[in-house]
């Protein structure tokens, strides 16, 4: 009598190898070639962006701002600038603070303008923050 020693092989899964562990995917390989170029990949997927969508030349800054930091420590004015080299842009943001929409603001912004001065990121020590939610070229 033979004996064989029997294995217990457990059933694969699609994406997964045995005992559970994933079995390396495309993406997952693609991902580590890309960050294993230094980053160029990044750099260059940055450079790459819809210049007719608006809201690409839409930019929201923090900048350092007494009146802000008194309101409460560490506080910042938080301002818009239009970087499209000629074209006026309507916007409407969103306000969020405490994770909670606020408000909506609309507005015209024209390119070269100074920034404008949207209000503190920090209001009684608790985090407020914009959000684009329209942007249009003006018709002019």
């Amino acid at each position: 009598m033979t004996s064989h020693s029997a294995r217990k092989t457990e059933p694969e899964t699609p994406g997964k190898g045995r005992k559970g562990r994933s079995s390396p995917s495309v993406l997952g390989i693609l991902a580590g070639a890309m960050v294993g170029f230094g980053g160029v990949s990044f750099a260059c997927a940055a450079e790459i962006r819809d210049e007719s969508d608006p809201r690409v030349w839409l930019r929201l800054e923090t900048v350092l701002d007494g009146r802000c930091h008194n309101l409460s420590e560490g506080g910042k004015l938080v301002v818009m600038h239009n970087e499209h080299p000629s074209r006026t842009i309507r916007y409407r943001l969103l306000r969020v603070h405490v994770d909670r929409p606020q408000g909506l603001m609309d507005g015209i912004i024209a390119p070269g303008e100074p920034a404008q001065r949207l209000g503190c990121d920090k209001v009684g020590g608790r985090p407020q923050a914009w959000q684009i939610k329209r942007a249009q070229f003006d018709a002019e």
